[in-house]
């Protein structure tokens, strides 16, 4: 627990300076993605095997010095910031057991995305080979944008289920997950033959 008065952990708490610049103020990151160095990357952060940026709405670099502070102040281990009332609501309650989660599932199951879906004959390997190649689009954990975007699920952001639960949720090794962008058809087509042609 932080022993400095209040009003000196809320200025200090959780930040210092940023070290590849050397600035005091926190900046601001107005992202949602972060952009992953390789398959291996991406399933050791998702295995908490490293620590880093995966996704905004799991941790943003601006976000985790508020959280910090937060802690700081309330002698807690961690806090957690989110960004609207209704998003803590949704927290709260998925993270209730019972009759109250059981009620709630009826509006949160169910419905259909515009992702695409498919899988490798090969498993685990071609899956991160297709990824790996993949030039134009980008190898992050979030699902909507206007760039298009590619993930192993079974490596990343379901890599901490069990095998059963993986495929309870439709994940297999070999499965990989897109979500086209508005690029050129011809770029993606020709981003995507490059990936095939590794995997």
């Amino acid at each position: 627990m932080d022993s400095r008065n209040p009003e000196t952990v809320v200025l200090h708490a959780g930040w210092r300076r940023d070290e590849a610049t050397n600035a005091v103020a926190v900046p601001i990151y107005q992202t949602t993605s972060y952009q992953f160095d390789s398959t291996e990357h991406a399933a050791n952060l998702f295995a908490l095997k490293e620590f880093g940026n995966i996704y905004t709405r799991i941790m943003n670099s601006t976000s985790d010095v508020l959280e910090r502070r937060v802690a700081a102040l309330e002698g807690g281990a961690a806090a957690l910031a989110v960004s609207s009332g209704q998003s803590s609501a949704l927290i709260a309650v998925t993270n209730i057991t019972g009759e109250e989660k059981r009620r709630a599932d009826a509006y949160l199951s169910g419905g259909y995305g515009g992702l695409v879906g498919f899988e490798f004959e090969g498993g685990a390997e071609a899956g991160r080979r297709f990824i790996d190649a993949l030039q134009m689009f980008y190898h992050v954990a979030n699902i909507g944008d206007s760039r298009s975007l590619a993930i192993h699920p079974a490596t990343t952001t379901h890599q901490q289920l069990s095998a059963e639960e993986q495929l309870a949720t439709g994940v297999t090794e070999g499965y990989v997950r897109l979500s086209v962008g508005i690029e050129h058809i011809d770029d993606i087509l020709a981003d995507l033959e490059c990936g095939m042609a590794a995997a």
